[in-house]
């Protein structure tokens, strides 16, 4: 029996790569049941980022991917195929939180979007983590780690002063995101009539100085769902000597 003040919460965790995975993790430490969803036969994929024991690659081995994913269930389904997307809504129905970080509207183009799950479950919460939101001008639009630290303000606090900013050698905006996600899953699956929402736009600006705060907005994007309304955060835009450019637009769901 789990302990912990999240403990008979269930989570599904539709999450891939850090800042989904380490909010799930978060709350798995909390005591919450989380069941993590794998796309058949590759995995999540952290899987193939090491470090590995002897600089061997092993996809059960991966340290990036053991980190992450601590204290989980896992499973696999390709939410392509209708049979999958049926059992997930039968394992959604007995779920209290759903977190997904796909790209903007694809959710509903699978058939698995708030609106649809919230019929089958009243109760759910569910937290969509992206980029730029879920609406606005940038949502089509991919980052890096790079771009978001830059949007974001650490990119002003590393380097030089008369050069050009660096960003940190360790994915900070991913995990900052993830942790920004888990005050609003708190709240919201032991309150289930309480929205929240958290941003990683604000968490980057929270971590950084107040100069940095005066001169940079940030980036990625949490949105949390409920039956009281989805909250979204805003983003503002910043001027700056130095610029920061990796995205693209993306054409349709992959």
């Amino acid at each position: 029996m789990a302990e912990g003040p999240l403990a008979g919460v269930t989570v599904i965790d539709l999450t891939h790569y850090i800042a989904g995975p380490y909010c799930t993790k978060l709350l798995a430490g909390m005591g919450a049941e989380v069941i993590k969803v794998e796309r058949p036969g590759s995995g999540d994929a952290t899987r193939s980022m090491g470090p590995f024991p002897d600089d061997i690659p092993d996809p059960e081995k991966s340290g990036t991917f053991l980190y992450l994913n601590t204290g989980k269930k896992s499973i696999t389904l390709n939410l392509k195929s209708a049979t999958a997307v049926r059992l997930l809504t039968r394992i959604v129905e007995d779920a209290d939180v759903l977190v997904e970080n796909f790209e903007p509207g694809l959710m509903i183009d699978l058939g698995l979007g708030y609106e649809t799950l919230s019929r089958v479950n009243p109760r759910l919460t569910m937290t969509s983590i992206s980029n730029f939101g879920q609406t606005g001008p940038y949502r089509d639009y991919r980052a890096d780690e790079m771009t978001i630290q830059a949007m974001g303000g650490f990119m002003y606090l590393g380097g030089a002063p008369e050069r050009e900013p660096l960003r940190l050698g360790f994915s900070a905006a991913q995990y900052m995101g993830g942790l920004a996600g888990l005050p609003g899953q708190w709240r919201l699956s032991t309150t289930p009539s309480r929205p929240e929402s958290a941003s990683t736009w604000t968490s980057l600006l929270w971590s950084a100085s107040p100069p940095a705060i005066s001169r940079r907005s940030s980036s990625t994007f949490i949105q949390v769902w409920s039956r009281r309304g989805t909250v979204p955060c805003l983003c503002s835009r910043a001027r700056t000597g130095s610029s920061s450019l990796a995205c693209s637009r993306i054409t349709g769901p992959s």
